[in-house]
């Protein structure tokens, strides 16, 4: 999705993280699903 250009990276303590808002998240997500995985009728 970073590469998408939603969301954003950083550190938070030593750990890499990840912040992303829902609804980008899910359109994005939804999107994905569709086009990979929909099997024609």
């Amino acid at each position: 999705m970073l590469d998408a250009g939603i969301g954003r990276s950083g550190a938070v303590g030593a750990a890499e993280s990840f912040l992303f808002e829902a609804g980008p998240a899910v359109e994005f997500g939804v999107r994905w699903i569709e086009e990979r995985l929909n099997a024609p009728a």
